[in-house]
């Protein structure tokens, strides 16, 4: 009985030998087969993997070059913008000063070369200097001294030295409120008192049968009868024996940048 059973044991490892060799001859003859079958199924599998890699990659390149691009145009439109604002910075300062050179210009034009004037710079206006008052960048060191005429425009007269330091002065305006300065009408020896009003402003009492026409001018009495102001309106009142006459500079005190002081 185990005789049979051994018999029986070897007859299967006989059969099993002989399947596996039947295998391994299989393969050998049709292994290309198999392989190039197994082959077309991974490149099947891979195909779409690959063709996602190289979209993603061709993605990243545009992308990547677009950026590029669109950092170079932002960079580009931040240089223009800056080249603008200083062409437009050029522009404001040749206005500036070709508006200097005319004005200069102007009061050489109609400066009266019998007077001997000094050009100074304002520093200080009636809205930050004391009220009614110009403070100037010359003073004893340029021969400045006190009373001395100062004009605007060389032949407007507005006002005189009132104060004088080393390296600069303050001229006392005619038109500070409260001032008072004798005048005469253009046309007439008529003496009569200015009061300041501020401002570049002034007002006459003047006799009511006294004819004052509006845009006469009011004169400094002197050889040269600079011009003070002008008439710009006329209040009168029948039952007044006296007319109220309200003047003012021909220059905007606030718009002046220089002034001249007479030596």
């Amino acid at each position: 009985m185990s005789y049979l059973l051994d018999k029986k044991s070897k007859n299967k490892k006989i059969m099993l030998g002989g399947i596996i060799f039947l295998a391994f001859t299989i393969l050998f003859y049709f292994r290309l087969p198999l392989l190039n079958f197994f082959s077309r199924i991974s490149l099947s599998i891979a195909v779409p993997f690959w063709k996602i890699s190289t979209n993603i990659k061709e993605n990243f390149s545009n992308y990547s070059y677009l950026f590029t691009v669109k950092k170079t145009l932002i960079s580009e439109n931040d240089n223009l913008k800056k080249q603008v604002l200083e062409m437009q910075s050029k522009a404001i300062l040749n206005n500036i000063l070709l508006d200097e050179n005319t004005k200069l210009k102007d009061i050489l034009g109609r400066k009266n070369i019998k007077k001997q004037m000094i050009l100074a710079t304002i520093l200080s206006k009636p809205n930050s200097s004391p009220y009614g008052t110009l403070v100037i960048d010359i003073g004893e060191k340029d021969g400045i001294l006190l009373g001395q005429n100062v004009f605007a425009r060389a032949n407007i007269l507005i006002g005189n030295i009132s104060e004088v330091y080393e390296n600069f002065a303050v001229v006392k305006l005619f038109s500070g409120s409260g001032e008072k300065t004798e005048v005469v009408l253009s046309g007439s020896d008529i003496y009569l008192l200015a009061i300041g009003r501020g401002g570049g402003g002034f007002e006459i009492l003047a006799p009511r049968d006294l004819l004052i026409e509006k845009d006469a001018e009011i004169l400094m009495p002197s050889v040269d009868l600079n011009i003070i102001a002008v008439v710009k309106e006329i209040v009168s009142d029948q039952r007044d024996s006296f007319q109220k006459v309200l003047l003012s500079s021909p220059v905007n005190i606030q718009e002046l940048k220089w002034v001249e002081v007479e030596k």
